[in-house]
């Protein structure tokens, strides 16, 4: 927004416009934007600031498992991105099922709201606004909220907890999604189109499953005739996948992936690669 006109309102006497909301925008607002309002501008920012300032607050939340976010509303600032006074805040809570898109809409919704409060009586905002550092107490230190790319989708079995991969899928659960690699010369991804986020190895598994993971290593599966499911080998435990994509085929169920792909429902096997990020 360097070289980017001031917008005049045809509307104000003074060509001025009174107030400027933003939300998830992106892009630095320098000095001269914020002075030619009235009011100056607003910010709907979906964390309980100062954590998680940057592009990405709702993903990092998830990654994190954190039970509790919020929307802070702030004045936007010309020195820095996310660092302004709060005017309002309001904590949510975050279900341990919510998936990206869900929770996204539902942010969207708090967010909205917040910001038609503080419009509605902004100078009153403004009077009781507070410093990010006053909430360091109860939010923590500031933390920064980074995009996230195709790269951090691709997981190391050997390397992935079932809680980091459970946190990926939720956060990444509509966009990215997760995957893993085909143990095969050709290295095809396999997308985790469905994760049962809420079985845990052991719940629903005979005596003869249990019996044939208890020396399996990353990477390996085994075919849960009963329930439906492919349990892959975390680092520490195993995850329930209920669907998958493979690279150049069209999405199946974990039935049709264990009969395509050699998954035993007697031993388990080493169907996705792991040690692979330091290879």
């Amino acid at each position: 927004m360097r070289d980017t006109p001031v917008p005049h309102c045809s509307a104000s006497s003074d060509g001025r416009w009174d107030v400027g909301v933003v939300v998830s925008f992106g892009f630095f607002i320098p000095a001269r934007f914020i002075s030619s309002l009235t009011h100056g501008a607003i910010n709907g920012h979906p964390s309980l600031l100062p954590r998680y300032r940057g592009p990405a607050p709702l993903t990092h939340t998830l990654l994190n498992d954190d039970r509790k976010s919020g929307v802070c509303v702030i004045d936007v600032s010309a020195a820095a991105f996310d660092v302004g006074h709060v005017l309002l805040k309001r904590e949510v809570d975050v279900p341990p099922t919510a998936l990206y898109a869900d929770f996204r809409a539902t942010m969207a919704e708090h967010t909205a709201q917040c910001i038609t409060n503080v419009l509605a009586d902004l100078q009153s905002f403004r009077t009781s606004a507070v410093s990010q550092a006053s909430l360091e107490h109860l939010h923590g230190l500031p933390t920064s909220a980074p995009k996230v790319s195709k790269v951090d989708s691709v997981l190391d079995p050997a390397l992935t907890s079932v809680r980091t991969l459970v946190c990926k899928y939720r956060a990444f659960h509509g966009s990215l999604g997760i995957s893993v690699l085909l143990n095969e010369p050709q290295r095809r991804r396999v997308s985790l189109d469905v994760i049962d986020i809420c079985s845990i190895w052991g719940d629903s598994s005979s005596q003869h499953l249990q019996e044939a993971a208890a020396i399996a290593t990353p990477g390996s599966s085994i075919f849960d005739k009963a329930g439906n499911r492919v349990w892959m080998r975390c680092s520490d435990g195993w995850a329930a996948v209920e669907r998958v994509t493979v690279e150049g085929k069209k999405s199946c169920d974990a039935v049709a992936f264990a009969n395509g792909y050699g998954v035993s429902s007697t031993q388990a096997r080493a169907t996705f690669m792991s040690n692979f990020s330091s290879k």
